[in-house]
């Protein structure tokens, strides 16, 4: 049996459709979040998932990346961004509180780096919540990932900025948030291996290949617009790219440096 797990937000539905449906005798797909996908992978109870950039490189001992898949973007994400409190100044100053859901690592990373780039100061406060009210209710701004951020949150928040758009401003890289990744151990069995990251290759292709039906199946469970889903497929990419690699290494390398220079 595959053990084969994919991130429980709407971004990772194009590449995971058809081995949803598919229903391979021999594959079993766990969704969860990716902090969930990383304890499992570690706990040998996966053999692949993608997982955040960060956590891939803290566990670089026992997880190797595979080029399957990469969740990244040239520019908006859309689903990783900064928000404000409708009372709060639209931009961020020095000093101010910032509530981050625990279930981001790569999303936090980034902010911190990018918030040291341009001289501000902020405390991050971590909370159990992931909404954008409740978030809001912990702190004047806050930072809102994955389906959360796709809600319409007009009434009571406001949008600093998006963090791909940010970090790519900056740095003029991709944002790499998640890489596909295996145990270590898995290494010794590379037939697997390759049937793995061929079957999620294939699986992404048909996503992209057949958008159209991705999209009228995500709208319908989420209830969200079409219109969006359609352009949030398109600037969130899932395709494991030499450039997305790149994008990663440059990620890490930076984050281990203790200057945090771009």
């Amino acid at each position: 049996m595959l053990r084969i797990g994919r991130i429980s937000f709407i971004h990772n539905d194009p590449a995971f459709y058809y081995l949803e449906k598919g229903r391979l005798n021999d594959v079993l797909i766990k969704s969860a979040t990716p902090r969930e996908l990383l304890e499992l992978l570690l706990r040998e109870e996966l053999d692949f998932a993608p997982i955040s950039s960060i956590a891939l490189h803290e566990h670089r001992d026992k997880l190797t990346p595979v080029p399957a898949l990469a969740v990244h973007s040239e520019g908006p994400a859309r689903s990783a961004l900064l928000i404000a409190r409708k009372d709060q100044p639209e931009v961020l100053g020095d000093g101010e509180k910032i509530a981050i859901t625990n279930y981001t690592e790569t999303s936090a990373g980034m902010l911190r780096v990018l918030l040291r780039k341009k001289n501000i100061n902020a405390d991050f406060i971590q909370s159990k919540f992931t909404s954008a009210k409740q978030l809001l209710q912990e702190a004047p701004y806050a930072l809102v990932i994955g389906n959360e951020a796709l809600a319409t949150f007009d009434d009571y928040g406001q949008k600093i900025f998006d963090l791909g758009e940010e970090w790519g401003s900056i740095t003029q890289q991709p944002a790499v948030f998640a890489l596909s990744a295996i145990r270590f151990g898995l290494l010794e069995h590379s037939e697997t291996v390759d049937r793995i990251v061929r079957l999620v290759r294939e699986s992404l292709e048909f996503g992209y290949a057949n958008l159209g039906q991705i999209i009228k199946n995500t709208a319908e469970w989420s209830r969200m617009s079409p219109d969006l889903l359609a352009e949030y497929f398109v600037s969130l990419r899932l395709d494991y790219t030499e450039r997305a690699a790149k994008g990663y290494e440059y990620l890490v390398n930076m984050l281990d440096s203790n200057s945090h220079n771009l």
